[in-house]
């Protein structure tokens, strides 16, 4: 396993526990319809914790655990900053769950030889 992998994997551990602390693990699982959202983060049919536990801590375990390549994503264009915003306009106080959301974005922001 890469050291990015081997982050992500860590990076994934801690904002699943991070969720839980602050109360934002969902136990009723979305319908199929809202996972199957076309908009960003499933803005239209999920909150920004169901989006997080049901389809990013999936999918990128899904990567670290196949060793897959991971995405790239272009700097100051990550996810931590639609979170902050979402949990903003929610008035939820989840500092430490946008805080690794910022950390797996600035892992993923430029590719690793």
């Amino acid at each position: 396993m890469s050291t990015q992998h081997s982050l992500l994997a860590s990076y994934l551990l801690k904002l699943e526990s991070a969720l839980q602390q602050h109360e934002l693990w969902s136990t009723d699982s979305p319908s199929a319809l809202q996972l199957s959202s076309l908009q960003p983060f499933c803005v239209d049919t999920l909150t920004i914790e169901q989006w997080l536990q049901y389809i990013l801590i999936p999918r990128f375990s899904a990567l670290v655990a196949t060793g897959a390549d991971l995405p790239i994503i272009p700097a100051d264009n990550g996810m931590a900053g639609m979170a902050d915003i979402a949990f903003n306009q929610r008035n939820i106080r989840a500092n430490e769950v946008v805080d690794l959301i910022r950390a797996i974005d600035s892992l993923l922001e430029a590719p690793w030889p």
